[in-house]
């Protein structure tokens, strides 16, 4: 298995508070399953977003697969991309340290 991130970028509208439609949220709760999904099957390594909500947000999703491949197809099957809410763009990625006693407070 090989290492891959995908970075993702809200599209501009969503870069204000006020625009954000009940379809929009329920897009995030699709995306965050297909991310407990990668969990679940042991590929997911980290996932999350950098903090406030303007041009400088974006969300990480680093991951394994089997190659390229099938790591295009991963990023391409987030409901994010899927639905229009985020764009992608996919690496392939070496973790060089990891923390494995690392606890989120």
């Amino acid at each position: 298995m090989k290492e891959y991130v995908y970075k993702l970028i809200l599209v501009d509208r969503l870069f204000v508070e006020d625009n954000w439609t009940d379809e929009d949220e329920a897009i995030i709760g699709r995306h965050f399953a297909h991310l407990q999904s990668l969990q679940k099957n042991n590929q997911l390594i980290l996932a999350g977003k950098t903090a406030g909500l303007d041009n400088n947000t974006y969300g990480l999703v680093l991951f394994t697969a089997k190659d390229d491949k099938d790591a295009e197809a991963i990023m391409n099957r987030d409901p994010a991309i899927v639905e229009g809410i985020m764009t992608g763009t996919l690496q392939e990625y070496n973790v060089a340290l990891f923390n494995p006693t690392y606890k989120k407070e």
